[in-house]
């Protein structure tokens, strides 16, 4: 049947109807089973409601002993801090807000787009600043990114909206 095309082959064991493109969710939900990680980076970013980032390649982190396969719209990371930062919403393992803005600090993406998301989350209640500050010293202080958010956070004050989160940048500017 793949042969013929009727069947697409997405991962070893795992496949799809040949014409059926798959919706974002169910993307999501065969990152997961697929590669038996979490939905990370950009991705979670877009996840938690955050939808200034990218779409493609969906990012998913696995735990650095496992073997994940690889598809061409999925860009797998890994890592050996894995324990704690990952929840589960809706059947997909996404890392949490926190562990979120870590790992697109980390990314070669503008400013504009981390601190943007700071400030959505800040403003949708996914996580204060003082969080940002304990997770930032609490076992992630060598870890690359670090730096950055320290510098962007810095700019971040507790605010209500986007549009105080705008205007707070503008005066500290």
């Amino acid at each position: 049947m793949a042969r013929a095309g009727v069947l697409t082959r997405e991962f070893h064991g795992i496949y799809r109807l040949g014409a059926h493109r798959l919706a974002e969710a169910e993307r999501l939900v065969l990152a997961c089973a697929a590669t038996r990680g979490r939905i990370s980076h950009e991705s979670a970013a877009r996840y938690w409601g955050y939808t200034e980032l990218p779409e493609l390649p969906l990012h998913v982190t696995v735990n650095r002993a496992a073997r994940a396969p690889g598809a061409p719209w999925l860009q797998v990371h890994s890592t050996t801090r894995w324990a704690d930062h990952g929840v589960a919403r809706d059947g997909v393992l996404v890392t949490k807000p926190l562990r979120t803005l870590l790992d697109i600090a980390r990314q070669p993406i503008g400013d504009t787009y981390v601190t943007g998301y700071v400030d959505y989350s800040i403003s949708h209640r996914l996580f204060t600043v003082k969080q940002v500050e304990r997770f930032l010293t609490a076992g992630c202080g060598s870890m690359k990114g670090v730096e950055r958010l320290c510098r962007i956070v810095v700019w971040s004050a507790d605010i209500d909206s986007s549009a105080e989160a705008e205007i707070v940048r503008l005066l500290m500017a």
